[in-house]
């Protein structure tokens, strides 16, 4: 791997210009990693694990000192979720590693006509120590990435039942998070880590308050998100009616529902291949990358592959979403 031509912090500063974008200094191996670096715009946040040709707006070769940068002339006027991601050679440009020291990929908050400037630190990672200029959503959305990095770092031995337990109580680190962020969409963002439409249901105090603090906001990230709360509502009220009535009809109709959901959900796992499955089967069982490699004789990175592919073909999020995945 090529070294760096000047100190990190010394560079940083020569980084800036007269031009809006986003300017990222990065040292790669490009005899591991295609020279080029691509953006995408996640414009809903149950996208953020999945990836497609059509959500790349932009590419940008690598500078002979390891710069590259894209310009945000055209892009929207309000603030929106970004990804960067860099592509093995050999591999086909959407494609994602999720996790790991391999990790091909980072987020950020940009809108029209702004500068940010983000130099990666050497590092055991593929992408290293993140550093954005100045304060601001980025630095707070890498203050979220570090705890998120944590929670999934950690191979918590136990039951099923305990497994829960320990994830809920991270989880509840994450809503603190986001109650207390002062960015709405970084604010957001961490909620969407957790199985939050579950959540309300549980702590339906929480999210009301969230809403009230939020009900200014009118980006089509808090739309989606308030949608989706009205249809987790709609379940509460169910879950009332059936409890305090009695009426037969309203058990059966939402029994009917039960059934709908619970065979929706045996089709999506017909879309797994057959090591998908069996991937499926050990992460449900709380059981780490390492121990689902040595049970399975294959590789790490090959597990998160599959867990990647998984997340994607069963719209789930995170590790809690899929243990709590019912079949």
């Amino acid at each position: 791997m090529k070294k760096l031509l000047v100190p990190l912090l010394l560079s940083y500063g020569s980084l800036s210009n007269s031009n809006a974008g986003i300017i990222i200094k990065i040292d790669l191996d490009t005899t591991r990693w295609a020279p080029v670096a691509y953006l995408s715009v996640i414009g809903d946040y149950t996208k953020i694990n999945s990836i497609s040709y059509s959500q790349i707006i932009a590419t940008s070769k690598v500078s002979p000192d390891g710069i590259y940068k894209f310009s945000t002339k055209y892009y929207p006027e309000k603030d929106c979720l970004y990804r960067v991601h860099f592509a093995r050679r050999g591999y086909p440009p959407a494609s994602l590693v999720i996790g790991g020291a391999d990790q091909n990929y980072f987020f950020l908050f940009a809108c029209k006509e702004e500068e940010i400037n983000i130099i990666s630190e050497q590092g055991e990672n593929t992408i290293g120590d993140l550093k954005f200029d100045g304060q601001g959503r980025n630095s707070a959305l890498k203050e979220l990435n570090i705890k998120l990095k944590i929670f999934d770092s950690l191979d918590y031995q136990g039951t099923q039942i305990n497994n829960r337990f320990f994830w809920d109580a991270q989880f509840n680190e994450i809503k603190k998070f986001a109650d207390t962020c002062s960015y709405p969409l970084v604010s957001l963002y961490a909620l969407y880590y957790i199985d939050y439409d579950k959540d309300y249901l549980i702590d339906p105090k929480f999210y009301h308050n969230y809403l009230r603090k939020w009900k200014s906001e009118k980006s089509e990230y808090f739309e989606v998100f308030r949608k989706s709360l009205k249809g987790s509502k709609t379940n509460v009220w169910l879950i009332l009616l059936i409890s305090f009535s009695g009426l037969t009809p309203i058990i059966t109709v939402t029994y009917k529902v039960y059934l709908k959901r619970k065979n929706n959900a045996k089709n999506m796992l017909t879309e797994l291949s057959i090591n998908e499955r069996k991937v499926f089967e050990l992460l449900k069982q709380g059981k780490s990358n390492k121990e689902i490699a040595s049970e399975l004789s294959i590789s790490v990175n090959t597990v998160k592959s599959h867990a990647n592919s998984i997340y994607s073909k069963l719209k789930i999020r995170s590790r809690k979403e899929l243990i709590n995945f019912d079949i």
